[in-house]
């Protein structure tokens, strides 16, 4: 048989591999492939060479005589007119081969299991099949079920970790939900209870116009909260672009400038700005950027530093690194293990969605966002980008 690579095939397209090399050692007319249903007990069709040969709706039994001799034997069933082993057969596989002009029938074994057989037919058969060509078949057929075998392994393993996968999501969204739940059904609790008390009592106008600026506080809060889930749920129209890291920083780091001020936060960037492109929705790389250094500014009591660079990555020559470190309050382990989790915040008026969104945006361009953090000493965040072909310069500019 001609070699292939089984990562590149899947199990249908190894069946077919094998029916058509088989037909072509018999030098026959078709070649039928029946597969293994464990589930249905039965070995159905699978595919035929050629594929306009007509017997889609013949299959065997799993526990029939045909199936149980090549099991055991695991050689080659050559149906002629002389008897032997097909006089064992039941009454209505002879009716299927007969009808599928069945000349030979060859078994797929591996490691002992039966994962289906290839029958050879041909309506007019210029002469029966030699004991060299059945050795030969014999051989081609033991390599191609161990190929086919490790194709269906791999399948089963996509669909195992497909399963987990997906097992993992239904429990991510069950704790959304009660996380939405939680988050949504306080405020609205808060705010009835405030119109309440404003419909009830009457309080003065100032008193009024304060309760009803919380009212509209705790408003705004929930609508961030949502508009945070529907950018981790809806999916997102990517116009990536080969930018330069290095400006896109100092760029996000200018616009967050008067905010660091006010703060009494000292921003700074490291001398080793170099052009590293990246490829990137522009505007998603400024909500990740902007999102981190508001974070690494509220983190800082008054007088504290934010300090950014750009640089490949030592161990990595593909990748480059957006460092981020701040010398502000830290995070316990605990908390810092947590920082990724959707809702998680260490913030009163956090939504604990912000990072949660960042992971997504820079996992939908293949790079990551790590963390890390000593409480009372700062926090170190790094986004990793892979390095783009381009020259670092902005092809929207």
């Amino acid at each position: 048989m001609t070699s292939h690579s089984v990562s590149a095939v899947d199990d249908k397209t190894m069946a077919t591999i094998i029916a058509a090399a088989l037909r072509e050692a018999a030098g026959c007319q078709a070649a039928v492939l029946f597969g293994a249903d464990h589930e249905r007990r039965t070995f159905p069709f699978v595919c035929s060479q050629p594929d306009t040969f007509q017997c889609k709706k013949a299959e065997f039994a799993e526990r029939g005589s045909l199936a149980r001799w090549l099991r055991v034997n695991d050689e080659a069933l050559v149906i002629d007119d002389g008897g032997g082993p097909v006089e064992d057969l039941s009454e209505a596989e002879r009716g299927t081969l007969s009808a599928l002009h069945a000349v030979a029938a060859i078994p797929l074994v591996c490691e002992g299991r039966l994962l289906g057989f290839v029958v050879l037919c041909d309506a007019q058969p210029t002469s029966t099949l030699s004991e060299r060509q059945i050795d030969r078949l014999m051989l081609d057929a033991r390599a191609a079920a161990t190929e086919w075998h490790a194709v269906q392994q791999r399948a089963a393993q996509q669909r195992q970790a497909a399963s987990i996968a997906r097992v993992e999501q239904l429990s991510m969204a069950g704790q959304l939900a009660a996380t939405v739940a939680h988050e949504v059904r306080n405020p609205l609790a808060a705010v009835r209870s405030l119109v309440q008390f404003v419909h009830d009592v009457h309080p003065a106008v100032g008193q009024q116009d304060a309760l009803l600026a919380q009212v509209m506080q705790e408003i705004d809060r929930t609508n961030s909260l949502v508009d945070g889930l529907l950018q981790l749920a809806r999916p997102h129209r990517l116009v990536p672009k080969t930018i330069n890291l290095s400006d896109e920083l100092r760029d996000a780091a200018q616009f967050i400038g008067p905010y660091a001020q006010r703060l009494g936060v000292r921003l700074s960037a490291g001398e080793d700005h170099v052009p590293l492109a990246v490829r990137i929705d522009p505007r998603e790389l400024r909500q990740v950027l902007i999102d981190v250094l508001l974070n690494a500014c509220q983190a800082c009591a008054s007088g504290g530093d934010v300090t950014m660079t750009v640089g490949r990555t030592a161990e990595r020559g593909s990748w480059v690194d957006a460092l981020i470190v701040d010398t502000g309050c830290g995070m316990a382990a605990e908390d810092a293990a947590r920082a990724f989790d959707p809702f998680f915040t260490t913030k009163a008026n956090g939504t604990g969605l912000g990072l949660a969104l960042c992971r997504d945006i820079m996992r939908r361009y293949g790079g990551e966002i790590t963390l890390m953090s000593v409480a009372g000493a700062g926090t170190s965040v790094v986004l990793r980008f892979p390095l783009s072909d381009g020259d670092g310069a902005d092809s929207s500019r």
